[in-house]
């Protein structure tokens, strides 16, 4: 039995309003350079197919919304409107239709990310502009009330900002890194003890399985991360942040303090609406067509809570875009989809 659906969108980067223009304020070679490929703003073709399933998903199975952060490109309050606009109504473009998922609710899922921390221009280094904190009023959040499911169990959902202790001016800003163990002590303060029909999901946006130089958490936040599942029994992590490859895959936490461990799934959904063609016009200085080496195109996520006789799962699913829509492809690049189907209730 299905208890529940949700579409799971993350990195949308929406720059300048233009929808057949990339951000005007990219740096070329910026844009060129796969670590900052979130400067070429969004894509008005990939917005458009995603309304499509967003609306597709929510007649047949009255899915909502999750959304894993960079709503924008360098975090300008106009950016900021737009996303909030495309997301819970409709955005209108000086060209092209009116577009919108039209989910009002979607902050109740909906995280920021690190871009969206950038002073509203593409130098990077500065503090957040008015638009962050218009946009996300209350962080980090609990969902109170849970989501109740037809089962009897409830599904609550609470968020973080992974960049709420990063330095408007220091290295992790630029290598663009993790940092929020303050997010972490705050919201332990508003959780209760979790009920025993329970299921507790965090969303953030950085990525706790990545350990590369660049993208990850920095090493503190990552450990009290793991500490704080233990803790208040989460059973999945919903991330974005890394744009490719999308992942879900099921860890252990283990409590530096206690020794105790404890499973959950991490489900991270790549770029979904970013531009992802360079301009057919842009060459290296060799002169040849600049690549973009083993990116996936814009995915999403549906995740799905089923009731299988006394026990809950949650059911994951990878959607790609292709020129005509988002589909599920018959089989997937290894290490994607590890962990495809997990139990989350009963809790071990």
């Amino acid at each position: 039995m299905r208890l529940a659906t949700f579409v799971h969108i993350s990195d949308l980067h929406f720059g300048h309003i233009d929808p057949v223009s990339l951000n005007a304020n990219a740096p070329g070679l910026w844009a060129k350079h796969s670590g900052f490929d979130g400067l070429l703003g969004h894509s008005y073709k990939s917005l458009l197919r995603l309304e499509k399933f967003f609306d597709q998903m929510r007649r047949a199975e009255d899915a909502r919304l999750i959304v894993t952060g960079d709503l924008t490109t360098v975090g300008h309050p106009d950016q900021f409107t737009m996303a909030d606009e495309f997301l819970g109504g409709i955005l209108r473009f000086p060209k092209g239709n009116p577009i919108g998922l039209r989910a009002p609710d979607w902050k109740d899922r909906g995280v920021p990310g690190n871009h969206d921390h950038w002073p509203g221009h593409s130098q990077i280094w500065g503090g957040p502009t008015s638009g962050l904190a218009a946009t996300f009023t209350a962080m980090p959040y609990v969902n109170d009330p849970p989501l109740s499911l037809s089962s009897g169990h409830e599904l609550r959902f609470m968020g973080i900002d992974t960049d709420a202790d990063v330095s408007p001016k220091g290295t992790d800003r630029f290598l663009a890194k993790g940092s929020f163990t303050s997010q972490l002590n705050s919201l332990a303060a508003m959780l209760s003890i979790p009920t025993a029909d329970e299921i507790r999901v965090l969303c953030l946006h950085h990525s706790q399985e990545l350990n590369s130089f660049t993208l990850k958490m920095d090493a503190l936040s990552r450990d009290a991360l793991r500490d704080f599942i233990v803790d208040q029994d989460i059973a999945v992590l919903l991330c974005g942040h890394v744009h490719t490859p999308p992942l879900v895959k099921s860890f252990t936490a283990t409590h530096l303090g206690l020794g105790t461990s404890a499973a959950f799934l991490e489900a991270r959904c790549g770029t979904t609406t970013q531009t992802s063609t360079l301009p057919y016009t842009w060459r290296t200085i060799l002169g040849n067509r600049p690549r973009r080496v083993n990116r996936m195109p814009n995915s999403l996520l549906v995740h799905r809570l089923l009731m299988e006789g006394t026990e809950i799962y949650w059911h994951t699913e990878v959607y790609v875009e292709r020129p005509q829509d988002f589909y599920k492809p018959a089989s997937l690049p290894p290490g994607i989809l590890v962990d495809d189907r997990v139990k989350v209730w009963p809790r071990p």
